[in-house]
């Protein structure tokens, strides 16, 4: 979209940074058809020289956001760059002020296996522009990814702020509220104002029968978590708050059982699954 929109077709509908840049390269030939030759090597999985091209661009139009954002993304992929975390934060550091060069940092690291390096990429994208939704989903894919239920609850308090009716974040703030043993009252509403908008999925079905579940409203519950779990009978997560349902109907066994089964599918078929020790509790005990 970003080369049909600088070559003049006006149907071309980039994002607004995809715009921004469009409208640099409409003027600059030459730099339009080297971001041209960077776009087809990426898309060939040359990304080495995908990350060339597009540094060439960057050497000669400046920092623009969107730019960086793909040029970062090759540099994470590249495979003959002798330090591509000293270089990307160079580039990240040369724009303090720009998230998408942190994000982009942050993949870096992401690929490098560097948890730490991360987080603290992501920490300044959020401190470039803190109503930068993109920084913030960041890193709550990160928080989510390494089971940090608190900053994901930040992350998703800040989305709410940012995007107040998104169905995602409701259904996201509601399901990290709960998985931190917050105020199942507070999150009930979100949850049910993301089911208005998602009746199908079973994710915000899973949150609403778990807010239900916390609440002590266990006929609500069950009707949720036993709808969901029939659109996902193999998730880990979703087996165990249903084994903690049957456990405080006084069907127990039948609990216990559930959990059991929750630890057998994660370790099968190789899931991540945090709560595994709250699984592997329950079924011991009941």
């Amino acid at each position: 979209a970003v080369i049909w929109r600088a070559l003049g077709v006006e149907d071309a509908t980039p994002s607004p940074s995809g715009q921004a840049l469009a409208e640099e390269l409409a003027g600059n030939p030459e730099q339009l058809a080297r971001y041209t030759l960077a776009q087809a090597c990426e898309e060939a999985r040359y990304y080495y020289e995908a990350y060339r091209a597009y540094r060439e661009v960057y050497d000669d139009i400046g920092g623009q956001p969107y730019l960086l954002s793909q040029m970062m993304g090759m540099l994470a992929l590249a495979d003959r760059v002798d330090d591509p975390a000293g270089e990307g934060q160079a580039l990240a550091e040369a724009h303090p002020d720009t998230p998408e060069a942190w994000i982009g940092l942050s993949r870096i690291h992401e690929q490098a296996q560097d948890n730490e390096a991360r987080r603290q990429a992501l920490r300044r994208a959020t401190e470039a522009e803190p109503d930068s939704a993109a920084a913030w989903r960041a890193l709550a894919q990160y928080a989510n990814e390494i089971s940090d239920y608190t900053l994901a609850l930040e992350c998703y308090r800040e989305l709410k702020r940012l995007d107040p009716d998104s169905p995602i974040v409701n259904n996201n703030l509601a399901y990290f509220l709960l998985a931190s043993g917050e105020d199942p009252n507070e999150a009930l509403p979100l949850a049910q104002a993301a089911h208005a908008e998602l009746q199908d999925n079973p994710h915000v079905i899973h949150t609403v029968g778990l807010a239900h579940l916390r609440l002590g409203e266990l006929d609500e519950a069950q009707r949720n978590l036993d709808f969901a779990l029939q659109m996902r009978p193999g998730d880990p997560t979703l087996l165990l708050d249903f084994g903690q349902l049957l456990v405080e109907l006084g069907r127990t066994e039948e609990g216990r059982r559930h959990a059991q089964w929750a630890v057998q599918f994660a370790d099968r078929f190789g899931l991540d699954f945090p709560r595994r020790d709250e699984a592997l509790a329950l079924a011991e005990t009941g």
